[in-house]
């Protein structure tokens, strides 16, 4: 969850310079409410354009091969705003033109109202052209649109409203050098009352103390690093998923008589499992700074103590947070977390009950405890806990008492050719051991493994016994593997009636999905998203092309390791390599074609779940797009650190400003493990 905020706002700054790009002035928290659920801004909006152009991302959007696609973009952009009733008429030229200071977009979600984004631009040096643009957007909706305009009163001052149908079409004032364009009236009156005030009015964003953690935290860092940030950007993580849920619900039916439907939403379920705890994060982008092509610095603000499943994030600083030697070097990302693996076991339960058992509040335990039941009760002998979990995980040197720490990684790959199923996944968690007879004492790491892949063995000899028989197993050069079959229910092809005709259609081919697939293999227990990828890892992993000897994985280690000893951490919890242009490749391919909303990737869904592209099945128009091959050179690879801290986490993530050859950075990185 934490590297996914690094990573939606990094893909957000490449569609900011496609799309109308609403960021933010200085003191704008201060005359925004408290109920502004994200926030973004350009303290120099020029600057930010000027250092944004001197990135890759910058240099791609300007090539003249992407000419026909950026303005496909800017159009569906704009199409889809005007669908949403979310257009505010300025879009990326005007402010460009306009903008003489800063420029900064909010959302805003005041109590039982639906959210909507504010627009503050300083429009220092340029007011007459403002104006100018003002009354020529006014005239454009009276005209084109139908709208009537009329003047409210905000205390001394006053507010322009057009209406469209009894509706709120556009509101805008003007104080002084300050903009801003918004489509609520309350929230208008509201900024403006604090402006006037000098933002010295309570229950202001900068007021909401989530917020001055989070500013705090990275003015800290900002007097270890004084790379400056172009973007800055505020989130109230719960807040925010609750108003882009509520701006893509469709409206309510006042003719429906049914109840409401059960189903809860991500964010009811987040809020109802403990994850309120994720108070605030927020970022800083450097843009073409002195070492790196992209910095990126966030702070997220998460004090202890924690409740429920929230535990799940208990991460751990510690070493070993290196690329295994088994691993090759074929991977698009690759991700290695520490945690408190008991302490996330034992607080998965109310998600899992929310999520998977309708609510009630029994249902993991209910679960763990049918698998504790012999065989010929129907269960399958089985202690999670103990026989899975506890393998998994280790103690900490020299402090008996603290919880043990489990590792994982997570490693992405493309298949070609692209299709929506080209990515596979791979999730590997260690094991260590085992404690023997509750003494503390720790078997050996073969007897550890065995352990654990006969309790896979138990656990999945259940779905045998149910008549499912959707799990095989196999030898691959000695490795056992278990085959998950997909469910054929789910992809039962149903036959359609044609009208007229005497029969029915035959239905479509079946969709044949891959088998999912796991094993114990190299200390680890392993689950791959596609069979075929699992076996391609362990036969690979004799060709000694090991990503850990991979010269750009080399690079991106090292400067992370820089990173981590600039601002004194001895260790990190959490540890990404990208190689963007793999990470890009297959949902660029499918957008050209018009097809992401096929792409089962997470970058895929990410983009899709973007505001102002969600809840829509194709986001953009992606038919002029140049072939990838034209624009690879333009991603770079880049790396995330996460660092634990007592009030959340900070993490670094950069992008290389150069390609790295097959000579670059020799050096292994410090916590390497030996071979």
């Amino acid at each position: 969850m934490l590297s996914r905020f690094a990573q939606l706002a990094t893909i957000a700054c490449l569609l900011a310079a496609l799309a109308p790009a609403y960021a933010a002035a200085p003191k704008s928290e201060a005359i925004l409410p408290d109920t502004a659920q994200g926030w973004g801004s350009a303290p120099d909006f020029q600057e930010f354009i000027n250092r944004w152009d001197n990135t890759q991302l910058g240099k791609l959007l300007a090539d003249p091969i992407m000419n026909g696609f950026v303005q496909d973009f800017r159009r569906d952009m704009k199409n889809r705003r005007d669908k949403n009733d979310a257009n505010l008429e300025l879009d990326w030229d005007d402010l460009k033109a306009l903008a003489g200071g800063e420029v900064s977009i909010a959302l805003v979600h005041p109590k039982n109202v639906r959210p909507v984004q504010v627009l503050l631009v300083d429009v220092a040096g340029n007011v007459a052209a403002a104006d100018k643009r003002l009354a020529d957007i006014g005239a454009d909706l009276v005209k084109n649109e139908g709208a009537t305009a009329q003047s409210v009163a905000a205390g001394p001052n006053k507010i322009t409203v057009y209406m469209k149908k009894g509706a709120v079409r556009l509101v805008y004032f003007r104080l002084g050098d300050l903009v801003c364009l918004t489509r609520n009236v309350d929230v208008a009156k509201d900024v403006l009352a604090r402006a006037v005030a000098n933002g010295q009015t309570a229950g202001s964003l900068a007021a909401l103390k989530p917020f001055q953690q989070v500013q705090k935290r990275l003015a800290e860092d900002l007097k270890i690093d004084a790379e400056p940030g172009q973007v800055t950007w505020f989130i109230q993580p719960l807040g925010f998923l609750a108003a882009r849920e509520a701006m893509i619900a469709p409206p309510p039916d006042p003719n429906d008589k049914k109840k409401k439907d059960k189903t809860l939403s991500q964010y009811e379920i987040l809020q109802k499992t403990g994850f309120e705890g994720l108070q605030g994060a927020g970022g800083l982008l450097s843009f073409d700074a002195k070492e790196y092509d992209i910095l990126h610095r966030v702070a997220v603000y998460a004090p202890k103590p924690w409740k429920d499943s929230m535990n799940i994030l208990s991460l751990v600083n510690d070493d070993g947070l290196a690329a295994p030697p088994w691993l090759t070097k074929n991977a698009a990302t690759f991700t290695v977390l520490q945690a408190e693996g008991i302490t996330a076991f034992d607080h998965f339960g109310p998600l899992f009950n929310e999520r998977l058992g309708g609510g009630d509040k029994n249902r993991w335990q209910q679960t763990l405890a049918s698998f504790r039941l012999p065989v010929n009760q129907g269960g399958l002998n089985l202690d999670v806990k103990g026989e899975i979990v506890e393998p998994l995980v280790r103690s900490r040197p020299g402090d008996a008492k603290a919880a043990p720490i489990g590792r994982a990684i997570i490693v992405t790959h493309n298949h070609e050719p692209i299709t929506g199923d080209s990515e596979r996944r791979l999730l590997a968690a260690e094991i260590f051991g085992t404690r023997v007879n509750g003494n503390g004492a720790v078997a050996d790491r073969k007897a550890a493994e065995a352990k654990v892949a006969h309790a896979i063995d138990k656990l999945l000899e259940g779905d045998r016994q149910a008549g499912a028989a959707r799990v095989h197993t196999k030898l691959v050069d000695g490795v056992k593997i278990w085959e998950m079959l997909p469910d054929p229910s789910e992809d039962e092809p149903v036959q359609v009636k044609i009208e007229g005709s005497g029969g029915v259609q035959p239905p479509p081919p079946a969709k044949k999905e891959e088998a999912e697939a796991m094993c114990v293999a190299h200390g680890h227990l392993i689950w791959a998203s596609h069979l075929t990828y699992l076996v391609k890892v362990l036969k690979e992993a004799e060709s000694k092309e090991f990503l850990a000897d991979a010269a750009d994985y080399k690079a991106v280690m090292n400067v992370l390791d820089a990173e981590r000893k600039k601002r004194d951490w001895s260790h990190a919890c959490l540890s990404r390599f990208m190689r963007t242009d793999e990470e890009f490749h297959g949902p660029y391919d499918l957008a050209r074609v018009n097809k992401l909303h096929e792409s089962r990737s997470m970058l895929a869904r990410m983009i899709r779940n973007t505001p102002g592209f969600a809840g829509e099945k194709q986001p953009f128009d992606g038919r002029r797009l140049p072939a990838f091959q034209q624009v690879r050179s333009y991603f770079r690879p880049a790396g995330l650190v996460t660092h634990y801290e007592p009030d959340g986490f900070f993490l670094v993530t950069v992008t290389l400003k150069d390609n790295v050859s097959a000579s670059a950075q020799a050096k292994p990185p410090a916590d390497a493990p030996a071979k």
